[in-house]
């Protein structure tokens, strides 16, 4: 039964998203051709204006403007699309299982917990998508511009001492995951809670998620502070400043601080997430009350 709320959560979503990934890549698509025209400084832009026999002044004024204007709108439509990703996340989960459509939904032969999950992955897949999405967008034009130059010798540099940058790459990539995971999470705890806190399920679902949030920064940064004791950072800064121009003591200092970062937030994000799930089917289970 779960795959088939995943199947119908995938199907009431789908259209909106993929819209709005169309959106994005023509948008990205434009900077593709105006923004490095625009750039006279870059050896594509430089390359391009040549080509099409675009000198400084004159119509390259008109270029700068557009290729700035077009890399505002990329900006602005990255983010609302991360923005709306969780905008929908957030109403599916109340429309289906807090609003009105929950009195169906909970006839339903299906356990609060699938309802939940059902929810809880297809968000977190399609937030994945519009964090990857972005990204790949954003890299496209990097290299559109030849600015990944300085990333590829540092990170060329690191493979060639045998630093693991691939297992890193993925630890990162498994770590977003966790994080979005969590994020949603913590939201579905909020609203569940809101309506015990306010009459209205808005307002007390604003108050939650202030307390839930507050909560888990603290949480955070105790989980963080234990993982910097234990690696012992403040051996690894000192040993890489006496020789900065060593590349093994770099590595190793950001081999310390990745273990550091990436180590607490996957403790913190399944503390946290595990918490909230926990908090979220309690309340449903014993506590619903819906809008």
């Amino acid at each position: 039964m779960l795959g088939k709320l995943i199947k119908y959560e995938f199907k009431a979503t789908a259209k909106l998203f993929l819209l709005a990934y169309v959106a994005l890549a023509v948008v990205a698509l434009l900077n593709l051709v105006l923004f490095p025209l625009a750039v006279g400084d870059n050896p594509v832009g430089e390359t391009l204006r040549a080509g099409t026999g675009i000198v400084p002044g004159g119509d390259s004024a008109v270029l700068n403007v557009a290729g700035v204007l077009t890399m505002v709108l990329y900006v602005l439509s990255a983010i609302g699309l991360i923005v709306v990703t969780f905008v929908v996340v957030i109403i599916r989960f109340y429309r289906n299982l807090l609003g009105d459509e929950g009195y169906l939904m909970f006839t339903l032969p299906v356990t609060i917990s699938r309802q939940i999950l059902s929810k809880l992955i297809v968000g977190t897949l399609w937030t994945v998508c519009s964090i990857a999405i972005v990204f790949v967008t954003f890299l496209v034009l990097l290299i559109r511009l030849d600015a990944l130059e300085a990333v590829n010798d540092t990170l060329r540099t690191l493979s060639e001492t045998g630093y693991p940058v691939g297992l890193w790459i993925a630890s990162i990539v498994f770590t977003i995951i966790l994080s979005a995971l969590s994020g949603i999470l913590q939201f579905y705890a909020a609203m569940a809670v809101g309506p015990r806190i306010t009459d209205s399920r808005l307002g007390g679902s604003i108050v939650a998620y202030i307390v839930i949030y507050i909560i888990t920064q603290v949480v955070t940064f105790a989980i963080l502070l234990i993982f910097a004791l234990i690696s012992n950072l403040e051996l690894f800064a000192q040993s890489a400043a006496e020789n900065l121009t060593s590349v093994s003591a770099q590595a190793q200092l950001f081999d310390s601080v990745g273990f550091v970062i990436l180590g607490s937030s996957v403790v913190s994000c399944v503390a946290i997430g595990t918490a909230c799930y926990i908090f979220t089917h309690r309340m449903l289970k014993r506590n619903l009350n819906l809008g």
